[in-house]
């Protein structure tokens, strides 16, 4: 019995099994399977990653709403935030069970580390617009500097993420 697995560039795998017997007079009989397995991308582009991508747009919204917008911006932080834990929730209760790191594991804590790290921002913000310790225009410029700081750190973390587990075949 021979036992061979193929991998294609497409994301196919094929388990290919083959049952020989050699008969005295030198017949061949031979039964060959083949399984193809197929990964679902699509169904976890749509799920996981497509959501959690707008979660984390519509964190950064804060950053343009100005320093004095305390209010409407803690409630879009928090709000990002517990959608991103209920989404995680959700996609691992779908997921089998492993003892290993998954990459949708380190897609959904490293997404929601960006969203905490945009609260903590509207916490520095807050905490210099109530001292007033420092002037107005320093308070902006914190906000100037995380409305393109945030986007940065996300693509790279992206191009990380996506050479990483992305383009793996098999």
């Amino acid at each position: 019995m021979q036992h061979g697995f193929g991998r294609f560039s497409n994301g196919y795998t094929i388990l290919q099994t083959q049952l020989s017997k050699e008969y005295p007079a030198g017949n061949w009989d031979e039964l060959v399977v083949t399984f193809v397995f197929e990964r679902r991308y699509m169904w976890y582009f749509l799920q996981a990653y497509l959501p959690t991508f707008f979660s984390i747009f519509i964190s950064w919204i804060a950053f343009s709403l100005g320093p004095q917008a305390i209010t409407p911006r803690t409630m879009i932080g928090v709000n990002a935030l517990l959608s991103m834990i209920f989404h995680f929730g959700s996609i691992m209760k779908n997921l089998p069970r492993v003892s290993y790191i998954k990459a949708i594991d380190v897609w959904m804590l490293s997404s929601m580390t960006f969203v905490f790290l945009s609260l903590i921002e509207l916490a520095i913000v807050g905490y210099k617009l109530q001292m007033q310790r420092e002037k107005d225009h320093v308070i902006e410029k914190v906000d100037r500097i995380a409305r393109f700081a945030f986007p940065a750190g996300f693509s790279i973390f992206n191009i990380i993420y996506w050479a990483r587990y992305g383009f793996k075949v098999g």
